[in-house]
């Protein structure tokens, strides 16, 4: 056990040594009783404290071994919003102060303005840090970086030095560059945490100015991403902690969406007349897989397998001379020996990075890779072209309109499909290879009005092998999924085919469900989301109007509700949510679908470990209840409302002991406040807003009396924006930044407060801690 000083509380080693803080010897005589009264009172503490900790919670309705509720925000969750709250207000205010003041102020009258509270808000992270307040210090921080960019767009707007003759994007690239330097250099001498991360999340904004510049070019934009991933891997190898995290995710999203474009580039330029576009393309893929290299090489070696392999093979798919691409080119073969040599190259550099990790993979898992790469050099990327050629047929359906477009497949079968089932039937023991390859197979098949069912079938028996094998589990089952997506979408050209195809996959889904336990959980969330979609369908092809068929799509929503899974539930949620936007062209029948989703909410909320669904419950049934009064025209809601809450705070408190007073009082209070308070803001009289100040008044001194959370937030809340109904009309004579001024302020004393009583409580905490 550790001692400490009884006269300071500093650390000793023994207990007869003199204190080296206060000097007390403890070895003198009377120093034992000292110590027997130091233990006395320690131990009476800790029975103080557990005879409080029972009392409070018997005060609070808990059982006296059970633990007492724990607070709805935590006390650093409250001190970050306060302070994030106060430090938007204030970057806001400075933006309105900008504009308002544009043409009061001078030029040099703005400038000295902005850069004296610049300055200020930058300066403040020293003397506020020293003070423990380093929260503070970040949110006063972060007000002067918005200074800065709004001293940055008022240079622009006034033409200083000729700067608004440039350009918007190329402005933009140079001064979001200088904001950038600026705030790397200031994060490496303040004592702020975040400066760093945030430096790293300015460096990227320059190259998001240049894309825009670009206007959608494919070359440049996938370029200028890929030069960024490689700045983020050199910000990368230069930064600890945070920051370091930051730059990893910023470069590897930035390589991912370059490489992304790049691919994409190269299949429009497929489709199109393409001559000197031909070096640009090979020349960005080219990058990408340099760039996918580095960062395998500094993050992740095992990646280079995969990204070289993949980028070989497609530079490799031009280079083989494809029967369509060879009458674009100018000359018709001036490509072939340039893509041949990138993608020797390619290979060459994956075998050097990878060398090691071939020489430690199994002989049948090097021959995998070694066939892999043979077929790459052949047919196969000639394939896969073919293949995502074939695969998104289906988006032509929804661009020419659901139920409205025919068919619009190839009818003639190419090599894609045919290429595809021999790899799978070759790579049938490793599911990684031959699950991707029947769904390429499936998706390429020529089309005919079947070509949906097909691809129903193979999905049926990718899932079929999904059961009864552990290790394809994952990977079929995610095939079957695909597979099932694309058969719904390609199904949309034809009111039969839609419904013929949702109805398979829904039994397909249950069947599965059924018969597999580790299957299960998605399967149901499967079978939810195509009944939801059957339903829909089926409805609509009766000539039912949306609203109507809403409520066979709620009924869906319920059953997987019953099922009691939370995969099942979050698909249910999904499809009640389409059910509501499908009832929303007519109020009435939408404050149907509103009720009868919350009847699903509240009878979900009768289960003990789905309690928190009677919040939605509560809360579309309230919403219910609004809509259809603003539905019938109804200028008294009171009349109506008033009864059903009375009745509702009565139950609420019979049951109030066991429930919090959310749940008790909330939706009694909230179902009469809101309807009165849109009544109040929408109407002339001055008779309602008189009595609702009142009733909020009396709300919030019983929810204080009685210590009561709903009614101290729901009646403030609602007194609070009733008397802004007075304020109003009076607040449009009063500048605009200064009551947003004045709640920043507001709220970053609070935050700062707030954080002062933090370190308090924990200085506190750590001299009770040395008691003991």
């Amino acid at each position: 056990m550790s001692l400490f000083c009884p006269g300071c509380h500093a650390p000793l080693a023994s207990p007869t040594e003199t204190c080296r803080r206060c000097g007390l010897d403890l070895g003198l005589p009377g120093a034992d009783a000292l110590w027997r009264i130091e233990y006395a009172l320690a131990d009476l503490v800790r029975q103080r404290n557990a005879l409080l900790t029972s009392l409070h919670a018997r005060t609070h309705g808990v059982a006296p071994g059970a633990r007492a509720p724990r607070p709805e925000v935590p006390r650093v969750g409250v001190r970050n919003v306060l302070l994030g709250l106060g430090a938007a207000t204030l970057g806001i205010a400075a933006v309105v102060f900008t504009a308002l003041t544009w043409d009061a102020l001078g030029l040099f009258g703005r400038a000295a303005i902005l850069c004296t509270l610049t300055g200020i808000a930058l300066g403040l992270a020293w003397p506020l840090a020293r003070r423990g307040l380093a929260a503070t210090a970040e949110a006063v921080a972060f007000v002067g970086l918005v200074l800065l960019g709004v001293l940055a767009a008022t240079a622009y707007g006034s033409n200083v030095g000729g700067l608004g003759d440039l350009s918007a994007d190329r402005y933009g690239i140079g001064a979001s560059a200088v904001v950038a330097l600026l705030w790397t250099a200031y994060a490496r001498v303040a004592p702020l945490r975040a400066a760093a991360p945030t430096a790293v999340v300015l460096a990227q904004i320059p190259a998001l100015f240049v894309i825009h510049a670009l206007d959608g070019s494919f070359v440049g934009t996938a370029a200028t991403l890929l030069g960024l991933s490689l700045a983020d891997l050199l910000i990368r190898t230069t930064t600890r902690s945070i920051a370091r995290g930051v730059a990893t995710a910023a470069g590897a999203s930035a390589g991912t969406l370059g490489t992304v474009g790049a691919l994409a580039g190269l299949l429009v330029a497929l489709d199109t007349p393409w001559t000197d576009a031909a070096g640009e393309h090979a020349a960005v893929i080219a990058l990408a897989g340099a760039v996918a290299a580095a960062w395998a090489v500094v993050v992740d070696r095992r990646a280079a397998l995969a990204t070289g392999a993949a980028l070989t093979s497609l530079l490799t798919a031009v280079a083989i001379n494809p029967p369509d691409v060879p009458a674009r080119l100018d000359p018709p073969i001036a490509w072939t020996p340039v893509a041949l040599l990138l993608a020797a190259i390619t290979v060459a550099g994956t075998a050097v990075l990878t060398r090691d990790m071939l020489g430690r993979l199994s002989d049948r898992v090097r021959w995998l890779v070694i066939g892999a790469s043979a077929m790459g050099a052949t047919g196969l990327p000639f394939a896969l072209y073919l293949a995502l050629d074939a695969a998104g047929q289906p988006f032509r359906v929804l661009d020419a309109g659901v139920w409205q477009s025919g068919d619009l497949f190839a009818t003639s079968l190419t090599a894609g499909p045919v290429t595809f089932a021999i790899l799978a039937v070759v790579g049938a023991r490793f599911p990684a290879v031959a699950v991707p390859a029947v769904v390429l197979a499936a998706v390429g098949l020529p089309g005919t009005e079947l070509g949906p069912f097909v691809a129903v079938g193979v999905a049926a028996g990718l899932a079929a092998w999904a059961v009864r094998r552990d290790d394809a589990r994952l990977a079929a089952g995610i095939g079957a999924v695909v597979l099932g997506a694309w058969a719904v979408t390609a199904s949309l050209a034809g009111e039969v085919r839609t419904v013929g195809v949702l109805a398979a996959l829904t039994a397909l889904a249950a069947v599965v469900a059924l018969v597999s336990a580790p299957l299960r959980p998605a399967a149901q969330a499967v079978a939810v989301l195509t009944a939801g979609g059957f339903a829909a369908a089926q409805g609509l092809a009766a000539g039912l109007p949306a609203h109507g068929a809403a409520f066979a799509v709620l009924a869906a929503a319920a059953a997987g509700t019953a099922l009691g899974r939370v995969p099942a539930e979050i698909a249910a949620a999904g499809t009640g949510a389409a059910a509501l936007a499908m009832t929303a062209d007519d109020p009435v029948w939408l404050s149907c679908a509103l009720a009868t989703a919350g009847v699903i909410a509240t009878a979900a909320a009768l289960r003990p470990s789905r309690r928190d669904a009677a919040y939605a419950g509560s809360a579309l049934l309230a919403l219910a209840w609004w809509v259809r009064l603003g539905a019938s025209g109804v200028t008294v809601p009171e009349a109506y409302t008033a009864p059903v809450s009375l009745a509702l705070l009565v139950v609420g408190h019979l049951r109030r002991p066991k429930l919090p007073s959310w749940l008790a009082y909330g939706p009694a209070l909230a179902g009469t406040l809101v309807p009165s308070l849109l009544a109040s803001w929408s109407g002339d009289g001055a008779v309602r807003p008189a009595l609702l100040a009142l009733g909020a008044t009396a709300i919030v001194l019983a929810g204080a009396r009685f210590r009561l959370q709903a009614p101290l937030a729901l009646g403030g809340a609602a007194l609070l924006l009733d008397a802004l109904r007075y304020l109003a009309p009076l607040l449009q004579d009063v500048p605009g930044w200064i009551p947003i001024t004045v709640v920043g302020l507001l709220l970053v004393a609070v935050g700062a407060t707030y954080e002062r009583r933090l370190r308090e409580l924990r200085r506190a905490r750590a001299a009770f801690a040395r008691l003991n």
